[in-house]
Formats: C-alpha cells, structure tokens, sequence
C-alpha cells in the first residue's frame, strides 16, 4: 500500500462526501524574500493545508537554509531540493508528483510570488463542494499589487459552457499555476506537467489538457496577489534585456501546443510570429537581433519538440 494512503486513506470520509486533503506546491528559484511570504500567507489559510512542498530548483540564494530551519520548526513544511534549474516546468512535475504519489493529496499549485488571501483556499473548497467535487481544476481570480487584475494570469473563459454560477463561478478553458486547485484523482487520469518545457507554457498546456477531460472553473471569491515587477502582458519586442533568452522557451513551448490542436491553430501561432517579429524591428530600443534569434530559434526548435505525458500509475 502507498505510503500516502497511510498517512490520509481514501479522500472519501465516512459518509461518502470527498474529503480535501489539500498538499500545497510551490516552486522557487532564488526569490527567497517573496517565497517567504508566499509561505506565510500559505500557513494563514482558514481552510488549513496538510503541507507545504517548497520545490527548490537550485537556488543560492539562502532558500536552503530558510526552508531546512523552518521544516524543522513546522511539521507541514517539506523541502525538494533539485541540484539543477529544472525551470517551473521541472519543478511542478516533480512537486504535484510527489503530493500525489506520496501524500495522496490534491494539489494547490502556485509560484514564489504569489500571495494568496487568507480564505483563498476555503473559497475554492466551498465552490468545489458547490460544483459536487466534480470538476478539472479550480482557479482563484489572480491580482496585481495594486488590486487590479494581473494582465499575465487572466483565464481562457469557455463561453460555450455558459455563465457558470451567479458569476462568481465561470467556466474555463486555460489558467496559470498562480494558484489552481487539482484534485488527485484528476492527476491521475490526465498525467502531469511536461517537465521539458522547462519554462513559460507549461501551465496552459496542462490546464487545457485537463480541461479537455473535466469541466474547470475559476472562482473569483477566491483572490490571490502576483507580485510581479510590472502589470503588463509578455512582450518580446519591450521586455528587459536579462529576460529575451526566456521568450525562446515561450516560442518552441507555443509551437508544440499549437501542432496539437490542429492546422488552424499552427497558422494563428505563424500569424504571431510574424507580428512579433515586425514588432521587434519597428518597436525595439535594443537588442533586436537577440530578440529575432530568441523567436527564430524558439520556433525552430518547436517545429520538432516532442515532449511526453507521464503518468503517476505507470511506477
């Protein structure tokens, strides 16, 4: 028998409701300042988690430390130190893998830099127990520091599914790892997080992958902070030097999603390469050659990119 089903059993309670025995992962990379309120707010819930998985991607930034002194001072606090960057990609493979093969448990996924409110859990409990625990994922509304939505983390609504309920429950198609609700079972059947595409599109990928299986929601009762630099959507063309090696992460990871869904879908994302490219010559301060061989190579690489689903009940 798995260790996780003795430590929690079956997540059905005595009288046959679903029980949430909810393990909370979060993946950091040298951000120790904001991981640590992302931690504090994480201990705060109303609806308490039964631990906290802090995915390490090899930080050297004190991350180690902080998080082997307080794992001993809190029994729900569990380090996975990685020796490598395995990017977010890496890390939320390995972090809900372990929840769920280990613990047992549903999954609260979110970055280091997320700050969710105190009942942001318990809302997501009350919509799931209002939707009868049967749904692919929930996502909490995701804002910016100044309380207005965060331009990088608005949901794909499914507008064919209809308004969901009173408007605080909306159906979707795709949301962000900044905060999502999984439960196990759901993880089971569609698999986990392609680990190789080490960073940004990862969590769109396995959103809609679910979302192809299970209806999925987002619930704007429950709110979280994403403290980002700046409220403004990805844009090649205008970001800061130190972040264009990432938008080739971006250009391949799109393309494999793209080929997935169809020819017209490969032909909305050439339409976009395309208008990213004469953004970058027209709008460009600098860079423009680093920014053009960032998009170029991403889409070549992508033409061939073939990642694998893994399963937790193939071990």
């Amino acid at each position: 028998m798995a260790e996780g089903k003795n430590l929690f059993g079956e997540n059905k309670n005595k009288s046959g409701a679903y029980e949430y025995r909810v393990i909370a992962v979060v993946v950091t990379h040298n951000r120790l300042e904001k991981v640590k309120l992302c931690i504090e707010a994480v201990l705060k819930q109303t609806f308490p988690v039964r631990k906290i998985l802090l995915v390490d991607t090899n930080s050297d930034d004190g991350t180690g430390a902080y998080l082997k002194k307080l794992s001993s001072e809190n029994e729900k606090m569990e380090g996975i130190y990685v020796k490598k960057n395995i990017g977010g990609a890496g890390g939320f493979h390995l972090g809900i893998r372990y929840a769920v093969a280990r613990y047992g448990g549903d999954v609260w996924l979110m970055d280091d830099d997320v700050i969710p409110s105190e009942d942001a859990l318990e809302q997501l409990i009350h919509a799931g127990r209002i939707l009868g625990d049967t749904f692919g994922f929930l996502a909490s509304r995701v804002k910016w520091t100044d309380g207005s939505d965060c331009k990088m983390n608005r949901p794909l609504l499914d507008k064919s599914a209809g308004m969901g309920t009173n408007g605080t429950i909306l159906p979707v198609k795709k949301a962000t790892f900044v905060s999502m609700l999984i439960q196990a079972q759901v993880v089971r059947q569609v698999g986990l997080p392609m680990k190789e595409f080490f960073i940004w599109g990862d969590d769109q990928e396995y959103s809609y992958r679910i979302h192809l299986r299970y209806p999925c929601y987002l619930v704007k009762t429950s709110e979280v902070i994403h403290c980002m630099e700046q409220n403004i959507p990805s844009n090649i063309a205008i970001d800061s030097d130190d972040r264009i090696c990432r938008y080739r992460y971006m250009y391949r990871n799109e393309f494999y999603i793209s080929r997935k869904k169809g020819f017209f879908s490969v032909l909305y994302y050439l339409y976009r390469v395309i208008r990213d490219i004469f953004r970058i010559v027209i709008r460009s301060r600098d860079h423009k050659l680093k920014r053009l061989r960032a998009v170029l190579c991403g889409v070549i690489e992508g033409s061939t990119f073939h990642p694998s689903v893994e399963y937790i009940w193939q071990e």
